[in-house]
C-alpha cells in the first residue's frame, strides 16, 4: 500500500507539477519518475491514473454551482507527459467505460442536486403567482420573435414553479421545441428533468428532436434519444430527423440517429424523398456511404421516379455517382419523363460523370 501511495504521489508530481519545474530540469526527473511508474503491472498503472482523473473530476464537479452552465471540462489529454508510452496509457485509462460511467453517475448526482435547489428557489420568488399567472408569463415568454438564454432560464423557473412544462406559443412550440431551436443544451436538460414531453409537436409537426436535427445540435439530439424520443416522428411534410440532417449535412446527428434505430428508408409524403436522395442531391458524400453501410436501398425512387443516382447526375457530385455506382445502383433506371443519370448529367454539362456513366454501358 505504502507503494502505491509513493507512486500515486509521484504521478500527481508528473501530471501536474511538471509545469513548475524548470525546463532543464524537466526531462530527467520526469523520466526518473516515470521510470518507477512505467515498472508496474500496467493494471496497476491504469488504476492509479484513474484515481487521479476521478479526484481532478470530483473537484470540478463540486465546484460546478450553476445549472444553466456546464461544468468545466478537464482535459488532461494536454497534460506535459515524459513519454508518449505513458501518454497511451492516460490515454486508455479515460476510453474505460467504467471510469466514464463513474464520472457521468457524479454529474448526475450533482445535477439533480442543482435542479432540487433552483426548483425550492423558483418556488419561493414565484410564490405570489398563481398557476394561471405562471402559465401567462411563459406563454409571452414563449411567443416573443426571438428568445435570449436569459429568457430561456425565466421560463425554467416558471416551469419549476408551478408553470405547465408544455405549454405551448402561437405556433404550438414548446420550452423544449425552441430551446432545440436555439441550441441551448443546458435549458433542454433542464426541462427533460422537468418532465417536457419529448414527443409533441409544433403546428408544422416538427418534434424537439426534428428541430434539433435540422438545426445541428447534436448533443441535444442525445439528450432527446436518451429520454426516449421517437426518432422515426415526420413532420407534417413527412420529413424525419435523419431526413433533415442528411439533407443539411450532419455526419454526427445522422450516426446518431441511425445507431438509435431510425429508418434509414423512409420516404417523405408529398415528395417520396429518402435521406439517401437528400444527402445525393445536396453533395454530402460521408453521409451517402454512411447511410449504405447502414443498409438503405440504393435504388428507392421518388414520386417523380427519381433516384440518389439521377440526383448525383443533375447536380454533378462525380464521388457519389462513384460511391452509388460501386453499391450497385441501376445506371438506367429512368424517372417519369423518361430521364436516366446519363441523359441528366448530359444535360447539365457534367462531362465526367458522362464519362463514367458511358463506360459502363459499353
Amino acid at each position: 500500500m505504502n507503494k502505491i501511495k509513493h507512486v500515486y504521489i509521484i504521478l500527481l508530481s508528473i501530471l501536474f507539477m511538471n509545469n513548475i519545474i524548470s525546463m532543464e530540469n524537466q526531462d530527467y526527473i520526469a523520466s526518473e519518475q516515470e521510470t518507477q511508474l512505467l515498472s508496474l503491472p500496467a493494471e496497476l498503472m491504469t488504476a492509479i491514473i484513474n484515481e487521479t482523473v476521478i479526484q481532478q473530476v470530483k473537484e470540478t464537479i463540486n465546484e460546478w454551482n450553476d445549472i444553466f452552465q456546464q461544468p468545466k471540462k478537464i482535459n488532461l489529454q494536454d497534460t506535459a507527459l515524459a513519454s508518449q508510452q505513458f501518454k497511451d496509457v492516460l490515454n486508455v485509462a479515460l476510453k474505460s467505460p467504467s471510469l466514464k460511467n463513474y464520472i457521468n453517475d457524479l454529474k448526475s448526482k450533482h445535477f439533480d442536486e442543482l435542479f432540487e435547489d433552483l426548483k425550492h428557489q423558483s418556488i419561493e420568488e414565484y410564490r405570489d403567482l398563481s398557476t394561471e399567472d405562471l402559465n401567462k408569463n411563459l406563454f409571452n415568454i414563449l411567443n416573443k420573435e426571438t428568445i435570449s438564454k436569459e429568457d430561456f432560464k425565466v421560463a425554467v423557473k416558471l416551469i419549476l414553479a408551478g408553470a405547465d412544462v408544455d405549454t405551448k406559443n402561437n405556433e404550438d412550440n414548446t420550452a423544449l421545441m425552441l430551446a432545440s431551436i436555439y441550441g441551448y443544451k443546458e435549458i433542454v436538460e433542464i426541462l427533460i428533468k422537468a418532465g417536457a414531453d419529448v414527443n409533441t409537436k409544433n403546428y408544422y409537426g416538427y418534434t424537439a428532436l426534428i428541430e434539433s436535427s435540422s438545426n445541428g445540435h447534436k448533443e441535444i439530439v442525445e439528450m432527446l434519444i436518451k429520454a426516449g424520443t421517437n426518432v422515426d416522428a415526420k413532420n407534417n411534410d413527412g420529413y424525419t430527423a435523419l431526413m433533415w440532417a442528411s439533407k443539411n449535412g450532419y455526419k454526427e446527428i445522422v450516426e446518431l440517429l441511425i445507431k438509435a434505430g431510425a429508418d434509414v428508408d423512409a420516404k417523405s409524403k408529398y415528395c417520396g424523398y429518402t435521406a439517401l436522395m437528400l444527402a445525393s442531391e445536396k453533395g454530402h458524400k460521408e453521409i451517402v456511404e454512411i447511410l449504405l453501410q447502414a443498409g438503405t436501398n440504393v435504388d428507392t425512387k421518388n414520386n417523380e421516379d427519381d433516384t440518389a443516382l439521377i440526383f448525383a447526375s443533375i447536380y454533378g457530385y462525380k464521388e457519389i455517382v462513384e460511391i452509388l455506382i460501386k453499391a450497385g445502383t441501376n445506371i438506367e433506371a429512368k424517372n417519369n419523363d423518361g430521364y436516366t443519370a446519363l441523359m441528366w448529367a448530359s444535360k447539365e454539362g457534367h462531362k465526367d460523370i458522362v464519362e463514367i456513366l458511358q463506360s459502363l454501358e459499353n
